[in-house]
């Protein structure tokens, strides 16, 4: 399933843009959505590290409720709650296709 994220900063990010759109793969497992952990991160200009022992993602020191799928980490999209951003999750059955906003 595919997912427009939009993600939006009340700080400027780099060459005076605000806001960043991706589109990603997206996950949808016991009734949760997941986005790659990684690539929405990227985008967001947080940073990830990885608790091999734990098997736990981190981000800027917050553990993030994860799932690991073909070697790549899913988070929930409510987890960046967490980290202060507002969550919208708007599915388009019709189309097929969700779309996230992720506002800070």
């Amino acid at each position: 399933v595919d997912a427009m994220v939009v993600c939006v900063r009340a700080e400027e990010m780099p060459f005076g843009m605000s806001d960043s759109s991706v589109w990603t793969e997206l996950i949808l497992k016991d009734g949760r959505a997941y986005l790659p952990l990684r690539t929405i991160c990227d985008v967001l200009g947080e940073d990830v590290t990885w608790n091999r022992k734990e098997r736990a993602a981190y981000v800027n020191g917050t553990k993030l409720a994860s799932l690991l799928e073909d070697g790549t980490s899913y988070v929930a999209v409510r987890e960046f709650d967490k980290l202060g951003y507002t969550v919208v999750y708007t599915p388009d059955q019709e189309a097929g296709t969700y779309k996230v906003e992720i506002t800070k």
